[in-house]
């Protein structure tokens, strides 16, 4: 099955849903930002975000546009 994804604003933020695919495509995104090097510019320079959206193919149509961001100093 297609990874399947959606984000959506809910109440006073947004919900994501998807099928086991989409979260699992999800999950594996956020581990491989999280494995990224702690020095901020080296992750910058290794591409420390990913966007989410529909015009990218990366969530389902209608899906709020979002990005995860990788930010080691915080």
């Amino acid at each position: 099955m297609d990874p399947k994804l959606k984000a959506y604003p809910y109440d006073d933020g947004f919900e994501i849903a998807g099928n086991r695919e989409g979260l699992r495509e999800l999950a594996r995104v956020c581990l491989a930002l999280a494995d990224l090097p702690e020095d901020n510019e080296k992750a910058k320079r290794l591409g420390n975000h990913h966007h989410f959206a529909d015009y990218l193919d990366s969530a389902q149509e209608g899906s709020t546009p979002f990005i995860v961001l990788y930010k080691p100093d915080m």
